[in-house]
């Protein structure tokens, strides 16, 4: 087995963490229209007008997130360390039955994993489309 560690999140850091990513969801969809709807150089300025406010929002939204900076360019996941500290609380499992019923695994476990991997999927979305925006503003 894995010696993987697993940590529960509080409802309030959870709700942060959905807000944010709806918000940065909202950003990207409301970008995307823009370029769609670009039909003239006009157009396209106001695109480009658009591109660099929402990279700052994203900045902004970026910094409330205490993650470092250092994470961002190396990926090192030691960099989180200070973060998982302040925002999750171990759980220690092996005092926990894995409930798994017909193959399928309905634990707790299971469900922080798949959250986690909907979480990991759902930054590099964001990292690749921040990455996007500061090249559209060329800031």
């Amino acid at each position: 087995m894995e010696n993987k560690k697993y940590y529960v999140i509080s409802e309030d850091t959870y709700h942060q963490h959905i807000d944010r990513e709806v918000h940065l969801y909202g950003l990207l969809h409301q970008l995307a229209f823009t370029a769609g709807k670009a039909k003239d150089a006009e157009d396209m300025e106001h695109f480009r007008e658009t591109a660099i406010r929402y990279s700052e929002i994203a900045d902004e939204v970026y910094e409330g997130m205490n993650i470092p900076g250092r994470y961002l360019v190396f990926g090192d996941k030691a960099d989180l360390r200070s973060l998982r500290e302040k925002e999750l609380e171990p759980i220690d499992f092996e005092d926990m039955e894995d409930d798994d019923k017909d193959g399928e695994c309905t634990c707790l476990r299971c469900a922080l994993e798949g959250y986690l991997e909907q979480l990991e999927d759902m930054a590099d979305i964001i990292a690749e489309a921040i990455n996007e925006l500061d090249a559209l503003g060329g800031e």
